[in-house]
């Protein structure tokens, strides 16, 4: 039990708590159209990426689970979650460093 306390107060000093969006965002505050744009244009360089290489992408940077979290989650090991998360990285800087990113249908 004193374990398992440890690893949690090490987890949360690590990993923040989640915050509801409503608390976050301002709500009389428009998003400017450059900020629009480079969402749009982030909406679209992830579509580029496979189904693979976006899920763990995703787990990662947006939801913040470990690599073991993730491997668990997707029955592959941590070093197949390390190479997905490497290249879904690299292929994202290639799609967005080329300009070549297709906007999602709804902004076109």
């Amino acid at each position: 039990m004193h374990n398992l306390s440890a690893n949690d107060r090490r987890r949360l000093a690590v990993r923040p708590r989640p915050v509801a969006i409503d608390d976050v965002a301002e709500p009389g505050a428009p998003a400017s159209q450059l900020d629009t744009l480079a969402a749009r244009e982030t909406l679209g360089a992830l579509r580029a990426l496979s189904v693979e290489h976006r899920q763990v992408l995703l787990m990662v940077a947006l939801e913040g689970m470990s690599y073991a979290e993730i491997g668990d989650i997707l029955g592959v090991p941590i070093g197949t979650v390390m190479s997905r998360l490497s290249r879904a990285r690299d292929r994202l800087r290639q799609v967005v460093q080329s300009g070549a990113v297709a906007l999602p249908r709804s902004a076109q």
